[in-house]
């Protein structure tokens, strides 16, 4: 799935948001509702569609998942608990996650804190604050700084973590820092089956940006 996600990525990012907005609304339709890429690829449907100039298909896509008002009797049932119980690290992951399905990115981002100043090397949270502040953007194929400095503590404790590598690298080549942006894409296609669409993507900005 986070494959499909970063291929759409990479497809609005080259101009081809017609093309970016049929890989997020088949990812979507995918999805379980509490997917923890569901709201990145909702955000990112808005932004291919305001692009490509056509009408957002989320309304539609929206009447598959359940009563929103359902969810939230969940979510906030789940906050009151940890009221009761801040010292429960899980959580505040899993209420952050529940609160971006929610589309409350910046409750979001305060829940993953939440978990961040109770296990600082957790870097499930520090990716999912830093996603809360890129879906919270105007333009979240450019994160603020702050979310880069997140992904970036969570690469240090996983240097695998998928989302990171691709954010930080992404970020790299925009700051012209080629190094670093070859030595984590090239990472981040060592992980990626062959057979994925974003190896390819991938592979071809490596080639991009691979010295003469």
């Amino acid at each position: 799935m986070p494959a499909r996600f970063y291929a759409g990525l990479a497809e609005l990012q080259g101009g081809r948001a017609d093309d970016a907005l049929a890989t997020w609304t088949s990812l979507l339709a995918d999805l379980p509702p509490d997917a923890e890429f569901r709201p990145m690829v909702e955000s990112g449907i808005r932004e291919a569609a305001a692009r490509a100039n056509v009408p957002s298909p989320l309304p539609d896509v929206a009447q598959q998942v359940p009563d929103e008002a359902q969810i939230r009797a969940m979510v906030d049932g789940l906050a009151a608990r940890l009221a009761d119980n801040p010292d429960d690290v899980e959580g505040w992951k899993r209420l952050g996650r529940s609160r971006r399905v929610l589309d409350q990115y910046d409750l979001s981002h305060e829940a993953y804190m939440r978990a961040i100043a109770l296990a600082p090397e957790d870097a499930v949270a520090l990716a999912g604050a830093a996603e809360a502040l890129t879906l919270a953007s105007d333009d979240p194929a450019d994160p603020p700084a702050e979310a880069i400095a997140l992904f970036r503590r969570a690469l240090d404790i996983d240097p695998d973590h998928a989302l990171a590598l691709y954010i930080v690298g992404e970020e790299a080549m925009r700051r012209n820092d080629l190094e670093t942006a070859r030595t984590l894409l090239g990472r981040l296609l060592r992980r990626l089956p062959a057979g994925e669409p974003m190896h390819a993507a991938i592979a071809e900005r490596l080639e991009a940006i691979s010295p003469e």
